[in-house]
């Protein structure tokens, strides 16, 4: 103890002599400064100066300091000598770091002075003596010297200062010169600065020029900023700093403008960091006339895509990949703050909004947008002023195909990081973009809530969840379609994402009552692949206890949901995926280049099928759904296992032959009470084995289940060959012995009339209901084997096809004495829906209530009511073939068929017989008929955005089960058709050039004729709703348009370069030929309307003016009326043809009055007229009312065409006068028009003459009346537009006074159709006649009319006394 407190004492006793020893050497060193004349007139103007490491104090207010220390110097003998000492002793002084640093520290107060602040932040000496002006230039010399001292980092231990106090030393110099009060020499100390920018280094150079604002005066910014600008020019490494100190000097317009030029220069070639910079200030320097200008520049040089690399992979040692993470992390904060300085100029500046905007929408080019224009409209967007613009904006540019996905990917996989802050706006216009019906832009939206998804963080991902829930439940059955389609998407690319909302996806079956049966579909393949397809799935057994009640329900329309559930988890859970696969099995055995399934997966594969299918089998009707949905299932399915697909087909193999099929050799049943037969047969007897067992089953079964039982004999087949082309890479030769087996039905004599007539009624039903799943029969058979290329195969299709349309036949009718046939069949579906029925989906047609078969598959789009039939089908027909079951797409490969010899031998296997097969005019009909009604309701062109109402029909794509195709699909197969259809039409044209359709008895048709001309009609149907396809004008589909047209032009495909206004009219050229041997009437209408739509996709005028030459042809044709087409249907034409002849042509009004003056006055003569006209045979008096109709049409859609005035832009005279004599010369035309009324006294003509002789005045006050007003000015120079004008107002005169003629015989009729049009007519007159006296007493011209009385006459000129007196016009 005694040792360790006489240490410690030790220790204090050094401690204390160390200190006085340390006060003795500052005491010495104080005393040596305050000897000198810097120490004694600091400290006798009041400043004490400290040690090395004690603060300065000063006595006195800073203020009285530098008023003292001035009149120090001014009583000094010389105040040179003195100024120049006492700086000698201040560079003395400092000399010393330490001292330095304590002279640019702030002073601190006396303890008993008289300083009132006594804080922290008194200035420092350096401060104070800046403030005397005496000592300023000299201490500013002294200074700079000093900075250049300091500039470098010290080394090693030269310096008594720490390394951080050495390093702030220039800061603290730059400091006292900051916002002096007054500087005594600015030019000097401007020059100075920059001479140091020159020579110091680079962190000094940074800190001198961003201190450059504050140092200098304003009569030195102009120096100042010249040098910056030149330095910018020079180097990019202080791009910042300069553009910083730039920002706050003050330059005339001139330098500021080359300042500008410099900076936006330097956009393409600045570092990262100093990008943000750069953009701030141009963006500072927008007004509002050069904002589209700068913004646009800007833009052209700002490339994010070359900014922002994606990062490269991972370094294997940590030290590159520490590297990596950096780089990453600064051009991750870079692009957020070159993000946020652009979002805060458009915010806080409207022209840079406007600019912007301005900007974006001047681009026009496919390729000319870049990463930066959808980040800007983002940040737009984020303004709720500008939303509902930018909103506009994007939907035009998506759907011009400016904005696409390939640039959407782009900005995503650049700027995501960025973009976070702009969610809400991406979710926002997410949403809007959905709903907006367009298919381009429903993509896009589409790609954009991916896009969101993939990229932003598990919030954002949730949000984008929750906002396609919201789609889903909005009653918007668009909306519900490509919601269900992006969540699709999103788990069939990112499962393990989309695992984490399995939960939340779930919630989606509280909708599941009020969805089609394809988004049900959609429903439970997301669910099923969630459930089966994830490694840790909180919804298995969930989704087994839905389905499963569902399967057992007593409701049809939620047993059918339960067999989609089924089907999809059947579908998922045979899915061969990486995850799930038995990887040891594919180890052991190297032969096998594909994974299969575990056992306990196949096991469990297995088990659900047996259960489903045992659920099934309780109901009929239960059992043909799983059949059906399987096959959508299998269809959609990428990879099923091998193993699972052939137990299922084992399966269903056995129970159709144990229920379908029997054997050829067995008897067949007697005591149906009917007599039955092996039918239909198309193999030799002793090849066949097996027949299809179909009428003794239909006898066997009763009630509804019978129709079902039948039903299933075609869904089990298509499941079958479903099953046999996938595990036999497309061949179906276990099954092809089905194509040609006999049928068991009644002979075909108990179908004819006679003998079905005196059957029962039971009976008759019976047997309709077998010819019906018969056809069906055939139908699948015919799907299913189309696509064989094999001679024998082929030529067994055609037969089958026959067979088709013969039962067709009988069907039809047996159905005439079988009224209540239809009843079996709408008892059978009516609790089948596939729509819901309740609530916002209510059941918009009593139609609905009667729904075809449930074996029908999404995309099949026979029309309910199809809009043509076969020639030997009826109104029957017209009735049943909405239950018929959808002919898949792959079926119409028949149109491609040759034509195909049958030989038959002798017993000597000598040919006997050589039969030629082929297509027959009945069969193509058959199929055109399909496809037609498969495009028209897929492809027709209709609005957008509305519910799904139009898919509540029996034909709609909903209750399809066997054709998937979408309408993309669609379109592209029949791409693949064309050729065939292209060759259909000129063999059907070739039949019409060489048969003689009539001779002089009437009506004499070759036995195909009627066919032929329904075929002709059809195959023009068909390619005018392919190019009607409103997605088929998007630029998304242009290839697909290009491609088509050249196909149906013939031209090489090596033309592709080619501008589709030339392909469009080389089509238009090719289906000219076809017009001079048209047929019918009626055929004109479907042909002329595929050439409208060929134009209006390709929007090509050179077409138009084709199709206007096309038009006049068939209106020169001599038309012969005919008993195969209705007068209606001829007028309808005739309609459709004037229209385009008027419209389309190069001069319509010329037009109009080339048949006024030439064709009509034929139909005019003395002798009662001829009739007929001889320049258009076409028109006749009979059909003279539909001319007159389109002609004042004509008129009337030629005065709304002249251009509204606009404010501040006045057209030149020779645009005015050409508007006035088009004006006058429409005025001539309805005078003729109007004077053929009275030639031809017809009330439709009448009525014509009313309704748009109001519809004419109306348009002439609101588009021709500004012009007339212009050009009847008094101080105009050419006086022949006054003469102009008269003559057109006595020529309107003339007009009006037959339209109040055309009133008055109404009234005399009194025909309720006529005088309803009379009120209007007659106000729109008044108003026109008040109208023409106030432009003329507008003009001085109230001696050019005086008024009068009008008698009332009717059409023969007779006059009739009526209360009412006209006032009208005399033109003088």
């Amino acid at each position: 103890f005694n040792f360790k407190m006489s240490a410690r004492g030790t220790k204090r006793t050094r401690s204390s002599l160390e200190n006085t020893s340390m006060s003795n050497a500052q005491a010495k060193r104080r005393t040596q400064v305050t000897s000198n004349l810097f120490g004694k007139m600091v400290e006798s103007a009041g400043y004490v100066l400290g040690g090395d490491h004690t603060a300065n104090e000063i006595t006195v207010e800073p203020a009285v300091f530098q008023k003292q220390l001035s009149q120090l110097f001014k009583k000094q003998a010389s105040i040179d000598q003195s100024l120049e000492k006492f700086c000698s002793a201040l560079r003395e002084y400092t000399e010393d770091p330490r001292r330095l640093r304590m002279c640019l520290l702030p002073t601190k107060a006396a303890e008993q002075s008289e300083v009132v602040t006594r804080s922290a932040g008194l200035e420092s000496l350096i401060r104070l003596l800046l403030g005397v002006d005496c000592l300023q230039p000299s201490l500013i010399n002294h200074l700079l010297e000093k900075l250049l001292e300091f500039m470098d980092n010290p080394t090693g231990g030269t310096s008594s200062l720490q390394f951080i106090d050495y390093c702030q030393i220039p800061k603290l110099i730059l400091n006292q010169l900051r916002w002096l009060d007054h500087i005594v020499n600015g030019k000097e100390l401007c020059a100075k600065l920059l001479e140091l920018i020159d020579v110091a280094s680079s962190d000094l150079k940074r800190e001198v020029i961003a201190s450059l604002p504050e140092i200098l005066d304003d009569s030195q910014h102009i120096m100042a900023a010249t040098h910056l600008k030149t330095l910018l020019q020079t180097t990019s490494d202080y791009t910042s700093a300069i553009i910083d100190s730039l920002t706050n000097l003050t330059v005339g317009a001139e330098l500021g403008a080359q300042i500008l030029e410099v900076t936006m220069a330097r956009v393409s070639s600045a570092a990262l960091v100093d990008l943000p910079t750069v953009i701030k200030y141009i963006m500072q320097q927008v007004t509002p006339n050069s904002a589209q200008e700068l913004i646009s520049e800007l833009r052209d040089k700002l490339d994010l895509d070359t900014l922002f690399v994606p990062p490269p992979a991972a370094c294997s040692t940590p030290r590159g990949t520490q590297r990596v993470v950096n780089k990453v992390s600064v051009e991750a904060s870079s692009e957020y703050v070159i993000f946020d300085t652009i979002s805060c100029s458009i915010s806080y500046q409207k022209s840079v909004a406007d600019g912007w905007m301005k900007t974006i929408e001047s681009v026009t080019d496919a390729g000319g947008h870049k990463a930066v224009d959808m980040v800007v409209l983002l940040i737009l967007h984020s303004i709720s002023s500008r939303r509902k613009a930018v909103e506009t904006l994007f939907t035009s540019k998506v759907r011009g195909g400016q904005f696409t996905e390939d640039l959407l990917s782009s900005v995503f996989k650049l700027s995501s990081g960025a973009l976070r802050k702009f969610f809400p706006s991406v979710l926002t216009l997410s949403e809007k973009l959905l709903c907006s019906g367009l298919p381009s832009v429903v993509q896009f939206a589409m790609c954009l809530y991916q896009h969101a998804f993939i990229s932003f963080d598990v919030y954002c991902q949730q949000e984008v969840i929750a906002a396609l829930m919201t789609h889903i439940g909005s009653g918007m059955a668009s909306e519900i379609d490509h919601a269900l389609d992006v969540l699709g998407s999103l788990v069939e690319s990112h499962r393990s994402a989309m695992n984490r909302f399995a939960s939340l996806v779930k919630n989606i079956l509280d909708y599941l009552e009020h969805l089609y049966i394809h988004q049900v579909r959609k429903l439970y393949f997301i669910l099923s692949v969630l459930a089966f397809r994830s490694e840790e799935s909180s919804i298995q057994d969930e989704l087994h206890t839905v389905v499963r009640k569902q399967l057992s329900h007593v409701e049809s329309r939620y047993r059918r949901m339960g067999v989609i559930g089924a089907a999809m988890m059947i579908q998922q859970l045979s899915c061969v995926d990486s995850s799930f696969a038995d990887q040891t099995m594919c180890q052991s055995q190297s032969e096998e280049k594909e994974p299969h399934l575990p056992a306990s997966r196949l096991k469990q594969v297995q088990i659900l099928i047996s259960d489903t299918i045992q659920s099934c089998s309780q109901s009929q009707e239960t059992a043909t759904l799983f059949c059906d949905e399987m096959c959508v299932a299998i269809r959609h399915s990428a990879a099923m296992d091998p193993s699972a697909l052939r137990y299922l087909c084992d399966t269903i193999t056995l129970q159709f032959q144990e229920t379908f099929l029997i054997d050829c050799k067995d008897d067949l049943p007697a005591n149906l009470g009917i007599p039955v037969q092996m039918c239909h047969r198309l193999d030799a007897v002793d090849e066949d084995n097996i027949a299809l067992n179909l009428l003794p089953v239909a006898m066997v079964a009763h009630g509804p289940e019978r129709n079902y039982l039948l039903q299933r004999v075609s869904s089990q087949f298509k499941l079958l060959r479903i099953c046999e082309q996938l595990l036999n890479s497309g061949s179906l030769e276990a099954v092809d012995a089905l194509l040609g087996c006999p049928i068991v039905m009644c002979p075909e004599e108990k179908l004819r009339l006679s003998a079905f007539e005196g059957l029962l009624t039971t009976t008759k039903q019976d047997l309709c209901l077998v010819l019906f799943h018969c056809i069906n029969w055939m139908r699948e058979l015919v799907c299913a084997f189309a696509g064989d290329k094999e001679p024998e195969m082929r030529a067994k299709v055609i037969s089958r096809l026959v067979t088709i349309t013969k039962l067709q036949n009988q069907l039809d009718t047996c159905m005439t004495v079988t009224p209540d046939f239809l009843s079996l069949l709408g008892d059978a579906n009516s609790s089948v829906p596939s729509k819901p029925n309740k609530g916002k989906f209510k059941e918009t047609s009593a139609s609905d209530k009667s729904l075809p078969s449930v074996s029908q598959e999404k995309g099949s789009t026979t029309a309910a009511t199809p809009t043509a039939t076969t020639p030997t089908t009826g109104n029957n027909m017209d009735k049943v073939q909405p239950y018929f079951r959808k002919l898949d797409m792959d079926v119409f490969a028949v149109l491609h068929y040759a034509p195909l010899s049958k030989t038959i031998m002798d017993s000597e296997m000598h040919t006997a017989e050589r039969e030629e097969l082929a297509i027959q005019p009945a069969q193509l009909l058959f199929l055109l008929q399909d496809l037609y009604n498969k495009l028209s309701s897929s492809l027709s062109a209709v609005g957008f955005g509305a519910r799904w109402r139009k898919l509540a029909t029996s034909s709609d794509k909903q209750n399809a089960a066997g054709s998937d195709s979408t309408a993309v699909q669609l379109a592209e197969k029949v791409v693949e058709l064309m050729p065939a259809l292209r060759d259909h039409i000129e063999n059907t044209h070739a039949f019409f050039q060489s048969t003689n359709i009539r001779d002089d008895d009437g009506d004499s048709f070759s036995p195909d004729y009627p066919a032929q001309c329904e075929c002709l009609t059809l195959l023009f149907k068909i390619l005018a709703v392919f190019f009607a396809w409103p997605q088929l004008s998007d630029p998304m589909y242009s290839p697909l348009l290009h491609q088509s047209l050249e196909i149906l032009s013939k031209s090489p495909h090596s033309s592709v370069s080619k501008d589709i206004g030339l392909v469009a009219k080389g089509a238009c050229v090719y289906l000219e030929r076809f017009c001079e041997h048209l047929p019918l009437l009626s055929c004109t209408r479907p042909y002329v309307t595929l050439l409208v739509s060929i134009c209006t996709a390709c929007q090509s005028s050179v077409a138009q003016k084709r199709v206007a030459k096309i038009c006049t042809q068939l209106l020169k044709h001599s038309w012969v009326e005919s008993t195969m087409e209705t007068t209606q249907q001829r007028t309808e034409a005739l309609e459709y043809l004037l229209k385009y002849h008027f419209e389309w042509s190069v001069e319509p009004l010329k037009a109009v009055e080339e048949m006024c003056t030439k064709a009509v006055p034929e139909l005019i003569g003395e002798d009662g007229g001829q009739g007929v006209s001889s320049i258009f045979p076409a028109l006749s008096s009979d059909n003279f009312p539909c001319f007159y109709k389109n002609m004042m049409i004509t008129v009337v859609s030629q005065i709304k065409a002249i251009p509204l005035p606009t404010k501040g832009a006045q057209p030149s005279s020779e645009v005015l006068l050409d508007r006035l004599q088009s004006i006058h010369l429409s005025a001539n035309v309805l005078h003729m028009l109007v004077t053929f009324v009275k030639s031809f006294e017809k009330r439709a003509v009448l009525s014509a003459a009313l309704k748009y002789g109001t519809l004419y005045i109306e348009a002439l006050l609101k588009f021709g009346m500004p012009v007339i007003d212009v050009e009847f000015r008094p101080h105009k120079i050419l006086t022949s537009s006054q003469d102009e004008v008269l003559t057109l107002l006595k020529t309107l005169q003339k007009s009006t006074r037959c339209f109040q003629t055309f009133c008055g015989h109404s009234k005399v009729k009194r025909d309720t159709s006529l005088t309803n049009h009379v009120p209007k007519l007659k106000k729109i007159l008044e108003m026109f006649m008040f109208k023409v006296m106030e432009m003329l007493a507008h003009h001085d011209c109230q001696e050019a009319f005086s008024v009068g009385n009008l008698r009332n006459r009717d059409l023969q000129v007779n006059t009739h006394i009526h209360p009412h007196i006209t006032i009208y016009i005399i033109m003088h």
